[in-house]
């Protein structure tokens, strides 16, 4: 009878906790089942994936549970408009971001310095954009960039804002296509970059680097082609500039005819 009645307590100790268990087994399967992580995007990061996601809906979301893009998605996004800017997002890379194959333009710039939402982007790598041609990189604390594992096709490139370093800026080994090039206010580079060398960036028409207090020497390159009212040069604003390596000639077209001329400050 003892034994009979030990085991009917047991079974009711083990029945007891059974039903206290139950509520919070079906709550951590709820949280496993409905657990979305970045990787579930193919995105490294959720914010940039989350700013893809807005894009495609054209509206600034306030819920992404349970939210996905498919590559022809993915695929037919041209352009980030301002969707990119201020979220707080570390990283593009990910498995699926060559699925953005109709990309051109990437903004990705803070608009307030002192936001607590600004992108803060190290390094970047988009050589999987192959139809990428504008690249807005204003403010976001890059430290370095290299043309070698970025897009190919890339015109307008602005690294304004920015902390990069002695080797902070690295040219495309070869045919580089960067036409308009901006880097204004970079000055917390460590080491500082004290050389920016353009001499391979034989496309530019207009550059901007101005208000630079850590750069000392500057290169453009050899030549520079294209139509006199495009060519712009403004370098205005840095203090420790006593280095400037202008082209040996420019060529300017007008009305079907050339003309070359070695600049002069």
């Amino acid at each position: 009878m003892k034994k009979k009645a030990l085991f009917l307590i047991i079974v009711f100790l083990v029945s007891i906790s059974i039903i206290n268990i139950k509520p919070l087994n079906n709550i951590i399967l709820k949280d496993i089942l409905n657990y979305k992580d970045a990787n579930d995007t193919g995105f490294d990061d959720s914010k940039f994936f989350e700013c893809l996601y807005d894009v495609y809906t054209n509206k600034r979301n306030t819920s992404y549970d349970n939210v996905s893009l498919t590559d022809a998605q993915l695929a037919a996004l041209t352009t980030t408009g301002d969707y990119c800017k201020d979220r707080n997002i570390t990283s593009i890379q990910g498995t699926r971001l060559s699925k953005l194959t109709g990309l051109k333009t990437l903004d990705l710039s803070n608009t307030d310095d002192t936001d607590s939402n600004n992108n803060n982007i190290a390094s970047i790598n988009t050589s999987v954009l192959t139809a990428l041609t504008t690249l807005n990189l204003n403010g976001v604390g890059l430290i370095s960039y290299n043309g070698n594992e970025n897009g190919a096709n890339i015109t307008i490139l602005d690294l304004s804002n920015n902390k990069l370093n002695k080797t902070g800026y690295i040219s495309k080994d070869t045919d580089s296509k960067i036409v308009t090039f901006s880097l204004n206010n970079n000055n917390l580079g460590n080491p500082r970059l004290a050389t920016l060398d353009l001499s391979k960036d034989t496309l530019l028409r207009t550059v901007n680097i101005k208000d630079n207090n850590i750069i000392s020497s500057i290169v453009l390159p050899n030549t520079m082609t294209g139509n006199k009212a495009v060519i712009n040069i403004e370098i205005s604003g840095n203090k420790r500039l006593s280095n400037l390596t202008l082209p040996k000639t420019i060529t300017t077209t007008n009305n079907g005819t050339s003309a070359y001329y070695a600049p002069t400050i």
